[in-house]
C-alpha cells in the first residue's frame, strides 16, 4: 500500500512546474497539464490557501480565472506574481475594448 501511495504521489506531483508560454500559463503537476490564458485571468495574488493544488508549498498564488481558480507555488513568488500581471495585461490591451 505505501509503494502504491508513493508511484500515485509521484505521477501526479513531480515534477511540479509553471510556465509563462507566450498567450497562457502552463501548469505541469506530474501527468496532469492545464493551460490557463492569459486573456482569461482576472486576478493574481499571493495566497496561503491549504485547498488541494498542485503546489509544493504554502507561499501559493492564486490565479483566477472564468470563475474558478488556480493555487500555484513558484519558486520565486513576488517575481512570477508581477510577471504574470504584465502578460495578463499586455494580453488585455492587444484584445482591445
Amino acid at each position: 500500500l505505501s509503494a502504491f501511495l508513493a508511484a500515485l504521489v509521484f505521477l501526479i506531483g513531480i515534477p511540479c512546474r509553471y510556465t509563462l508560454a507566450s498567450d497562457h500559463l502552463l501548469i505541469q503537476s506530474g501527468l496532469i497539464r492545464q493551460r490557463i490564458a492569459y486573456a482569461d485571468i482576472t486576478d493574481v495574488v499571493p495566497s496561503r490557501n491549504l485547498w488541494a493544488a498542485p503546489a509544493m508549498s504554502l507561499r501559493r498564488v492564486k490565479v483566477s480565472y472564468r470563475g474558478r481558480f488556480q493555487l500555484v507555488s513558484p519558486k520565486e513568488r513576488e517575481r512570477f506574481i508581477g510577471e504574470l500581471r504584465a502578460r495578463v495585461e499586455r494580453a488585455r490591451a492587444s484584445s482591445g475594448p
